[in-house]
């Protein structure tokens, strides 16, 4: 689950937009905006959520949420005493709320905050911010990693392109004493004057070691363009792209009805990231799939650990108007899987999915046709790792009215199990690590009973079916 926090509800402040004594230029210092007990309460009830996900074994990735900034601009994200824009004045900028990207105050909010160039120190507070965050969650089991900026935006990518953008959020992400070399034959970076020494990333993981960092490219990184963030010399690191339907409309965010190629496209494109997109981790760069470095066209994010891999996905839950955050804001009402009268939407049917929540070992495929319900998984079991291989079966969406039908495949033969009628099926199966050097899972679609419809096989792993739903090896 992609959790949304805020800025401003871990650093709310005291001070208005706009104060002289932050955001006049000049070294940064400390805004005294800071309040333990207010950050300790924000984060307590955090903590309450995570641990309520993972009672149903659901893993949480923090996302530090923001979009336009600030609900000045008809956002969410910064306090208020972060809002720096030269006294340039707001306006109610018609259309969706993502239109005001492209206003001069939020320009300017924008502009200070990446080049921290005001007293206030806005990414000095931003990142000590975060590092109470990973430390308040450090030890905790349910949580996957952190986000640490969401859709990262500024005019400098309409009006000089990527790159020059991408060298400052690197900044940010490093800071000025880490920054990466870039490996396509462009100057080295210059980080602006006032950048802290070190950035958000290694202040995440100065705080917290283990966890994974999910990280984001500039927001223009979701329409396939080129990322010219240069290699960071970090642990624990995803690549963490957004990819949305180019069809959607500008001033609603919603995804057209007709014609019906359009809806086609949006709909691949939107399940593309949660069915594509691999990463492969080593201990300092992401290497997508397709380079020599990466496995076997690897179907999920993955990493190498000593647990279980952790897969994850994230969409809109509800008719909140926006994501998982809690504003309501007015368009893009399409955008959730739930209609407002609580029925799923036919996007559930596409993001919804067959996969693997826990994996014993190292992914080598994963695929999942939404379309039939054909599933298949492959991976090397890590007999070190003593949990079992979890897959999420969503039943009620893919499979109403089908008999599950469990297998076991031991020294390469197939071995039919009990059938498993729809009344008697559960959405978790489990698979034994076993003894053998090949894992594999398949899930067929076919409605008709001779043929088995749910087979989980461990390739000389010896899985066995379990009661009710589940197979233990």
């Amino acid at each position: 689950m992609r959790l949304g926090i805020t800025w401003k509800g871990l650093e709310p402040g005291t001070a208005g937009a706009n104060n002289p004594s932050i955001c006049r230029r000049g070294a940064p210092g400390d805004p005294h905006q800071f309040n333990q007990a207010i950050f300790d309460a924000y984060l307590s009830n955090v903590a309450k959520t995570v641990a309520l996900l993972g009672q149903y074994h659901i893993y949480t990735l923090l996302d530090m949420h923001q979009d336009v900034y600030n609900e000045r601009f008809d956002g969410e994200g910064a306090p208020s005493w972060a809002v720096c824009t030269n006294g340039a004045r707001s306006t109610d900028t018609p259309g969706r709320w993502s239109q005001n990207y492209a206003t001069a105050p939020a320009d300017n909010a924008y502009r200070h905050f990446w080049t921290n160039d005001v007293v206030g120190n806005l990414q000095g507070e931003y990142d000590r911010v975060w590092a109470g965050v990973a430390s308040y969650f450090r030890t905790n089991p349910w949580i996957l990693g952190y986000d640490p900026f969401n859709e990262p935006f500024s005019k400098a990518l309409v009006t000089h392109g990527d790159e020059q953008f991408d060298g400052q959020l690197e900044c940010f992400y490093t800071g000025k004493s880490l920054v990466g070399r870039p490996t396509h034959g462009a100057p080295p970076i210059t980080c602006p004057s006032h950048d802290p020494a070190l950035g958000v990333l290694p202040t995440i993981l100065t705080a917290d070691p283990t966890h994974l960092v999910f990280y984001e490219p500039n927001i223009f990184g979701e329409r396939g363009r080129p990322n010219f963030i240069g290699p960071m010399q970090l642990p624990n690191l995803v690549f963490n792209v957004h990819v949305y339907c180019s069809y959607r409309s500008g001033k609603t965010g919603n995804r057209p009805t007709s014609p019906p190629v359009p809806l086609r496209e949006c709909a691949r494109s939107e399940s593309a990231p949660r069915a594509g997109a691999s990463w492969h981790r080593s201990p300092s760069r992401m290497v997508p799939p397709g380079s020599s470095a990466s496995l076997e066209r690897p179907r999920i994010r993955h990493c190498s650990t000593g647990s279980p891999v952790r897969p994850t996905e994230s969409w809109s839950g509800g008719h909140t108007g926006h994501g998982s955050t809690t504003a309501i804001r007015p368009g893009a009402p399409n955008e959730a899987l739930l209609a407002p009268d609580g029925r799923l939407r036919s996007t559930a049917r596409v993001l919804v999915r067959t996969y693997p929540q826990a994996i014993a070992g190292r992914p080598t495929s994963l695929s999942f046709d939404p379309a039939s319900g054909a599933f298949h998984l492959a991976y090397v079991p890590d007999h070190a790792i003593h949990a079992p291989t979890v897959i999420f079966v969503p039943t009620q969406i893919h499979y109403p009215d089908r008999v599950l039908r469990a297998g076991r495949r031991g020294h390469g033969d197939l071995q039919a199990g009990k059938p498993v009628p729809p009344s008697r099926q559960r959405p978790h199966w489990h698979l034994g690590a076993g003894h053998g050097h090949l894992g594999s899972v398949c899930l067929s679609g076919r409605t008709t009973q001779p043929a088995p419809f749910f087979g989980l096989s461990a390739r000389a792993a010896n899985a066995a079916a379990g009661p009710a739903g589940e197979a233990s090896g």
